[in-house]
């Protein structure tokens, strides 16, 4: 098999992985045992995935990797061969704790202190066959779930995505993943065009000033929803509501983690 197509696989398994989990989000149940299954139906598949992909780049690195799954382990055989690698990953898990919120802090939390402890505390050999087989005989740490969070392990393997295959690194990576989609939102309506000196001038313009006003792409949403879409201008109204609607239809656990927390608190509750 050539390198080139090699790469191709292991960047695939890791973008299909990623496509596959936020595709099919969990729902909240009225049973938890019901919520907790498809947990444990979805964290195995980013686990497997996060293996084979720092196994890869080990691989490109030293030539050989070890079988077994225990993550902290292969983050501390990349961090060996390739630490520049092992480093990004570092960063990129300390900004997908802070962007959700995380308080890393707390006892309860202490697991998000770095990506080494989280995956210690998550990606063991045990907890891998721990969840895998749960359907089957309801064996599982009690303390593991709480542990989980699947929207981190989605963050890990778009860190790992990035440094490993992306010729493009801040894509894929928080904040600057959500900037992107928050970019190609706000674009005009496919269908907008004007006559230099008309009133449709004027709105883009007056729409492009309501922009610029703002210091970051979170707080023109922030400011949007905040005033409930009322910026004293027709075409910025809608301009802004259709932005909204549109990120609305991601599927990025991001993109949705930031609407939800600048939305009213009865949507919060809803």
């Amino acid at each position: 098999m050539s390198e080139r197509l090699r790469n191709s696989i292991a960047q695939n398994s890791v973008w299909d992985i990623i496509r596959m989990i936020q595709l099919a989000p969990v729902q909240s149940d009225l049973v938890p045992d019901v919520v907790i299954n498809r947990v444990l139906n979805r964290i195995p598949l980013a686990h497997l995935t996060i293996e084979k992909s720092l196994k890869y780049r080990i691989q490109q690195s030293v030539g050989e990797y070890k079988y077994g799954h225990d993550l902290h382990k292969q983050l501390d055989l990349l961090r060996e061969s390739a630490q520049t690698d092992a480093e990004f990953l570092d960063q990129a898990f300390a900004r997908a704790v802070s962007y959700y919120d995380i308080d890393a802090t707390k006892p309860i939390n202490r697991h998000y202190s770095s990506l080494q402890a989280y995956l210690k505390a998550t990606g063991r050999e045990k907890h891998f066959a721990e969840m895998r087989y749960w359907s089957l005989d309801y064996q599982l740490d009690d303390d593991l779930i709480s542990r989980i969070d699947l929207r981190i392990h989605v963050e890990i393997l778009y860190a790992a995505y990035s440094v490993f295959f992306s010729q493009t690194v801040l894509r894929y990576t928080l904040p600057d993943r959500v900037d992107e989609a928050i970019k190609d939102a706000l674009a005009p309506e496919p269908n907008f065009a004007y006559i230099p000196g008309t009133s449709r001038e004027a709105d883009f313009k007056v729409y492009g000033q309501w922009i610029q006003q703002h210091d970051s792409y979170e707080e023109i949403i922030q400011d949007a929803i905040r005033c409930n879409f009322e910026t004293s201008h027709f075409y910025t109204n809608g301009s802004m509501r259709n932005t909204v609607a549109r990120l609305r239809e991601s599927t990025d656990f991001a993109v949705q983690h930031l609407l939800q927390k600048f939305s009213p608190a009865q949507e919060h509750n809803a």
